[in-house]
Order: C-alpha cells, then structure tokens, then sequence
C-alpha cells in the first residue's frame, strides 16, 4: 500500500502520519521523510529558487523508487503539493525557469497519480494557528492560498476517478478514520 498525505504547510500531516504508523505498527513501514526539510539541511539553495521544487520532486521519487516493493509506503507529501507552491510562485512573474518548473511538477503529479500511489490523503487548512516549522511562512493566508490551489486541483482529480480523500479536520475522529480505512485496505 503506497500512501501519500497532501496538504499545506501547517495542517497536521506529520501528526496523521505518526497516528497511521501507530495503527499499522505490526506491518513494516517505510516512511518518506520531508523532502523540503531535507533539501533545505544541504544549505545550497532556498524555498524562493525557481527550482527548490523540482528537487524535492525528483529527490522524493528516487525515495518512491527505491521503496517500491515495501509492504507500507506512506509520504507526507506528494507532488501536488510542490505543484501549488511552485503555482504561488508563478503569479506576477514572466520567469520561464519558475513557469517550466512548474510544468514538470504538473506532469509529476499525473506519473505519481498513474504509477505510485494507491490513495492519497488530504487534509484541509482548519482556523487554527500556522505553527513555525522554520520553513514556511506563518502567514494564515499564505497558507490558504496554497490550500485552495491543492483544493481545488483535488476537486478535479477526484472528478477524473482518483482515489483522493479528506481527512476529519478534528484529531479524535482521525484515528477512527484510519481504523476504517484499514479495514478497507485488508479486504
């Protein structure tokens, strides 16, 4: 089973994940780690770089590759995320490198929708506060911004057939959620 979260920065897909891995704690696991997280710890280049995204893309998919064949695979992010960034990045600018960037990210989202994950889960920007990831901005409309971007494309994929749902904004009904969908997973 290949699992990946989406959603903005701030909405609770570390929290989710550790809950998902905390029902599934018998099974083995493999756990994609933050791709921007990662990148960042290099010190080579920043969020605002035409093509920050595309290296957490392509780092992510060297992951996803190399963790085919496990039996779990749950990442806490997936390429539509880097798409709605890279997308807040085009407004107001000709930039070709921002605007090609984001091209790949769009065809990367098709390969990881037909090739990789079984269901992705996305989870909704709630009224609560933006925590301070020292990533991300904590500006809540910053963050509303990029989740009416994933929104909206989620709308139209799952129009399109793709197993995409919404996670319960409220953290006592999440770990009911995931309980149900394990039992619909071992059928």
């Amino acid at each position: 089973m290949k699992i990946a979260f989406t959603g903005s920065h701030g909405v609770g897909k570390t929290t989710v994940v550790n809950i998902l891995k905390e029902l599934l704690k018998d099974e083995k696991i493999v756990t994609l780690e933050s791709t921007t997280r990662k990148v960042l710890s290099w010190d080579v280049i920043d969020d605002s770089s035409p093509t920050f995204q595309l290296i957490c893309i392509f780092l992510r998919r060297g992951w996803m590759l190399e963790n085919k064949d496990a039996d779990f695979v749950i990442s806490e992010r997936w390429a539509l995320d880097e798409l709605a960034y890279q997308y807040y990045q085009c407004q107001g600018t000709a930039d070709i490198k921002v605007w090609d960037a984001y091209g790949v990210c769009k065809n990367e989202v098709e390969w990881e929708l037909d090739n990789y994950w079984d269901t992705i889960y996305y989870i909704p920007v709630t009224d609560r506060e933006v925590e301070d990831d020292g990533i991300r901005p904590t500006d809540k409309q910053y963050q509303r911004d990029i989740d009416a971007e994933i929104s909206k494309r989620i709308d139209f994929l799952i129009g399109r057939g793709y197993n995409i749902k919404v996670v319960p904004q409220v953290l006592d009904e999440i770990k009911e959620f995931f309980q149900e969908e394990i039992k619909k997973w071992n059928k």
